[in-house]
């Protein structure tokens, strides 16, 4: 048996999907134009150092109008690395915008060994921060 959808019951459906693609592109916009003033030191966590533990961590940020931070929620990552993650985005203040922000962030941690020059972090984009331990920052 074949669900038949009637024809307006289908404009409605591809109208209700436009316009939640059309919201998430304007989301996406007003993440990678805004400003981000930082006022905490990006951490590598000594934990997951210690256990060789690196890669991205996925944050789903709310930046009110003022700038500064709503709801923080994981969406995926290693389970070390989230405090460090946690620790660096309370530190975070956006420019003020009409709207409030929904953004998802990636912090990425490498763990970095003998190069000594690596930067701590590197703001790729106001979303996107790539995260280096050039060496132990705390022995265990």
């Amino acid at each position: 048996m074949k669900l038949q959808l009637h024809l307006p019951f289908r404009i409605l459906v591809v109208l209700a999907l436009s316009i939640t693609a059309a919201s998430a592109r304007a989301q996406d916009k007003a993440c990678s134009s805004m400003t981000v003033t930082e006022t905490a030191e990006p951490l590598y966590p000594p934990i997951a150092y210690a256990a060789h533990v690196q890669g991205p961590v996925f944050v789903k940020v709310t930046f009110l109008r003022d700038g500064s931070l709503g709801k923080i929620s994981f969406v995926k990552g290693p389970d070390f690395l989230r405090s460090g993650a946690l620790t660096y985005i309370r530190g975070w203040h956006a420019n003020e915008d009409a709207h409030t922000r929904i953004c998802t962030v990636e912090l990425d941690y490498k763990r970095q060994s003998g190069n000594r020059n690596l930067p701590r972090a590197v703001r790729v984009s106001p979303t996107r921060v790539l995260i280096n331990s050039p060496e132990m920052l705390i022995q265990p």
